[in-house]
């Protein structure tokens, strides 16, 4: 996985809120699914629509990496934010969900 941090900060000259973590971005990309499955546990709802996502492009791109994310348990790890308040997660939490039991079509 990759990560790199980014500030959010509005001020060059404010250097006390730069240096803050609270106050910092975290991006990432990720070519594992695994990785973006522990980050379906995240408590941050930034981090989970990114993760659902993500783990959503990857299920659309093969069969088998439908197959590997239902048996990986993402569809057990992805029905609890169906409930989420941030309108984002339950968003891309629907689309995984969708796509994880499509049946291929003979």
């Amino acid at each position: 996985a990759v990560v790199s941090t980014q500030s959010t900060g509005k001020k060059e000259d404010d250097k006390k809120k730069d240096d803050d973590p609270k106050h910092t971005e975290v991006n990432f990309k990720s070519k594992d699914p695994q990785t973006l499955y522990h980050l379906l546990f995240s408590k941050e709802d930034h981090v989970l629509w990114r993760a659902c996502d993500s783990l959503y492009n990857y299920s659309l791109v093969a069969e088998g990496n439908r197959a590997e994310l239902f048996e990986m348990g993402v569809l057990q790890a992805t029905i609890p934010h169906l409930s989420s308040q941030d309108a984002a997660t339950r968003r891309s939490s629907v689309m995984l969900l969708n796509s994880l039991t499509q049946l291929e079509e003979a």
